[in-house]
């Protein structure tokens, strides 16, 4: 879920200067106050057991600072008016499918270009837009499989090229072409197979549908007419 981490206290005070401030609803403040206002550095324990360290002003997180959850899960980064935002970087709690994210965030969200390295092993650089891949990006996958194109929501979507690779490291097969919602899918794409072999033409829902099969020197060996796949006539 969401995490929400806004800063506002919310408490009456009429101090200046440093404090220690014990919060109605068992919250406690170490830091700077400024015209009856959280202001400058502090921190701030929460009930939950959630621990803020960094920067305040106008009784918000803003600035530099560090926003530990009870579980452990950590953001160390920027903050505006108490939400992560600017540069920043993220850890997951153990258990979790991702590992740690760094790079841009936008009203407490992942937003920009950044890195999400995932528990797997596998890694995304690009561009993030509210919290999932989009826009130019890279993915490489534990066994080598690479993808670089376009992304859209959280999905391989656009021009790209996707090298696969077997579980022991071996490479199957390139594609460069476009691809639709995760698949294979438009005219003018190309899969070249680890033997140069390859099929030209167009891919329907990850699949050949229309074009040439062609052998690593480029003889014609074969044909896919809407989905089917058919065998060059040999000539002498």
């Amino acid at each position: 879920g969401r995490r929400q981490s806004k800063g506002s206290c919310g408490e009456e005070k009429a101090w200046s200067g440093e404090v220690i401030v014990e919060l109605k609803g068992g919250a406690r403040f170490k830091g700077f106050v400024k015209e009856n206002q959280f202001s400058g550095q502090g921190e701030i324990e929460l009930p939950s057991g959630a621990k803020y360290q960094g920067a305040f002003k106008a009784d918000r997180y803003n600035g530099q600072g560090i926003y530990t959850w009870p579980d452990q899960s950590t953001y160390m980064g920027k903050f505006q008016d108490g939400q992560r935002h600017g540069q920043g970087s993220y850890q997951w709690p153990e258990g979790a499918d991702n590992k740690s994210y760094s790079g841009g965030w936008k009203d407490d969200k992942i937003d920009g270009r950044g890195t999400m390295v995932n528990k797997d092993g596998s890694k995304y650089v690009g561009q993030f837009k509210s919290g999932k891949y989009h826009g130019q990006g890279r993915y490489h996958w534990k066994n080598g499989s690479e993808h670089k194109g376009r992304y859209k929501e959280g999905k391989i979507h656009g021009q790209g090229t996707y090298k696969y690779y077997t579980d022991d490291g071996a490479l199957t097969g390139t594609y460069v072409g476009r691809f639709v919602d995760g698949k294979r899918h438009g005219k003018g794409g190309q899969f070249t197979w680890s033997d140069k072999s390859y099929f030209k033409g167009e891919f329907k829902v990850h699949a050949p549908w229309n074009g040439d099969l062609r052998s690593p020197d480029g003889e014609l060996i074969g044909k896919y007419i809407e989905g089917k796949k058919h065998t060059a006539d040999k000539k002498k």
